[in-house]
């Protein structure tokens, strides 16, 4: 990180899948079927495409909710 920068210059929102899922906890949007003990940060992140495969995923897959 470039010296004299605060941290949070660099944070970013992201637009996961997990949120138009219908997977998803309507307790909680850290958590779902797939992952009932909470979403991985690389699935959240997008680096894992969870339209496929993923560990631990339950065979649980991205679906967009109706």
């Amino acid at each position: 990180m470039p010296e004299g920068k605060f941290s949070a210059e660099y944070l970013v929102q992201l637009d996961p899948l997990c949120s138009t899922c219908k997977h998803r906890s309507k307790v909680s949007s850290a958590l779902c079927l797939a992952f009932p003990k909470g979403i991985p940060m690389d699935i959240i992140t997008g680096k894992v495409d969870h339209t496929k495969p993923a560990n631990g995923d339950q065979g649980i897959r991205y679906e967009k909710s109706k």
